[in-house]
């Protein structure tokens, strides 16, 4: 079993090394890393040369900077494992995760998606907290993509994270076919590939730690013009969603209310955050999106 990890990076030199010892510290070690370098202007690509030299386990890609979503799906198309597994390249991963999810196949033969849980750190000692812990009674039990939905869907709670997830190869090539969102693609996407799914199973594993940098928060200060931009990019991602879950919808005959439901809170939530100024500026595009 060859897993394929995609790291993509943008001027993350502070986490970088982390990010990647944690990598070639697995317990399993049938793996690749492929990692595209979307540009970055800082010294991630002179460390990101160096670590593929010491391990060829690990490529690297240096590519113009076209975004997240873009960055990912040029490391898709490289993949040659039978499963695929994103991480941010400011966050690491506990030692155990691929032999925990390698076990885990032999449990449940031919999954589609593994959903393995996490926990939030930063740079304090003594700060850490798992995430979205409230699911202990949906682990090690085999869903439909459309079940786990059900099941995940909270407008409180994020299960639309790519880093969340093991997925075969041929469902993360569905990133292929979405637009090239600048942020919010989380959102987009991972519930179609999860809707799109056959057999979808979480395991009770912490297998991801996700770093929280309060003096690099997206929610502290972050100006006018990147707060609109990141309002818009969510109205899109939603808009881009919901259309899509409509066509599934139509085409396996089921009822998805409730999902468009959590969904429309979500939206609100993300209009209430918004500066005065700004919810006046954008209330119209707002409300095309909500009435969609």
């Amino acid at each position: 079993m060859l897993f394929s990890i995609i790291i993509p990076v943008f001027n993350s030199e502070k986490y970088l090394r982390k990010c990647l010892e944690s990598v070639l510290k697995q317990t399993y070690s049938e793996f690749e890393v492929i990692i595209i370098d979307d540009g970055s202007t800082d010294s991630s690509p002179i460390i990101l040369d160096k670590y593929a030299k010491k391990d060829s386990r690990i490529q690297v890609y240096h590519v113009k900077n076209e975004g997240v979503t873009k960055a990912r799906k040029i490391g898709v198309s490289l993949t040659k494992g039978d499963y695929v597994i994103f991480i941010d390249s400011d966050d690491t991963i506990n030692c155990e995760l691929l032999s925990n999810i390698e076990r885990t196949l032999k449990k449940f033969p031919n999954i589609d998606m593994i959903r393995f849980r996490c926990k939030m750190i930063n740079d304090k000692p003594g700060f850490d907290h798992e995430l979205y812990n409230d699911y202990n009674s949906d682990c090690n039990v085999l869903y439909s993509g459309i079940e786990a939905i059900r099941r995940w869907n909270n407008p409180d709670k994020r299960y639309e994270i790519f880093w969340l997830y093991a997925m075969k190869r041929e469902k993360a090539l569905i990133i292929q076919d979405e637009p090239n969102f600048k942020s919010s693609s989380d959102y987009a996407i991972v519930p179609v590939i999860i809707a799109n799914c056959q057999r979808v199973v979480m395991i009770e594993y912490i297998g991801y730690n996700y770093t929280c940098d309060n003096g690099h928060s997206i929610t502290h200060s972050v100006g006018y013009q990147r707060e609109k931009d990141r309002a818009l990019n969510f109205i899109g991602a939603y808009m881009y969603l919901t259309s899509k879950m409509k066509m599934i919808e139509k085409e396996k005959n089921i009822d998805f209310n409730f999902f468009y439901e959590e969904w429309r809170q979500r939206l609100l939530k993300k209009y209430n955050i918004l500066s005065d100024p700004l919810k006046i500026e954008l209330n119209a595009e707002f409300e095309k999106a909500f009435n969609q």
